[in-house]
């Protein structure tokens, strides 16, 4: 996650809303502006011009393969080299072993345990899409894989990146 500051605001906000505008259609748009912000109004959060090194670059990088979120295997998300923490938090989240402040293994983590509930109560068709590379690696959507894989769906809509 970002550092969120208070300074270097309505810029470095301008700049983000613009490149990203002028890159992906608006669903994508809200979707990574609220995993940039934590969820919060964008009007609420400013960003520095450090954070605004990582943002420019990680959007820049980003191509969508479709312009429609895709159903995607989960067992490709899962069998993805760099989503190994994935298992591990899922097994967490079930027995009710994670932790949310993360003080402990980071294989435990889960910042927003309410939000998988949140998500575990809707169906696959009505869950807001993650977004996935096009190998699998999993970009943003922790919580609503966590919710799909323990509701025991097969599939998930994904925003595929290249």
């Amino acid at each position: 996650m970002i550092r969120i500051s208070q300074r270097d605001g309505a810029d470095n906000k301008k700049k983000l809303l613009d490149t990203l505008n002028s890159k992906f259609p608006k669903p994508v748009v809200d979707e990574f502006i609220g995993e940039f912000t934590a969820q919060k109004p964008i009007e609420e959060v400013e960003f520095s011009d450090k954070d605004m090194e990582h943002i420019l670059p990680f959007i820049e990088k980003r191509n969508l393969r479709y312009q429609e979120p895709q159903m995607v295997d989960i067992n490709k998300i899962l069998e993805h080299s760099e989503n190994t923490d994935l298992r591990s938090r899922i097994s967490a989240f079930n027995d009710g072993t994670i932790n949310t402040d993360n003080t402990g293994s980071s294989a435990t983590y889960i910042r927003s345990p309410e939000n998988i509930n949140k998500f575990k109560s809707m169906d696959a068709s009505t869950a807001p899409p993650i977004a996935v590379s096009g190998t699998g690696k999993l970009e943003w959507g922790f919580h609503r894989t966590i919710a799909a894989i323990s509701r025991g769906d097969k599939e998930i809509l994904a925003w595929v990146f290249e």
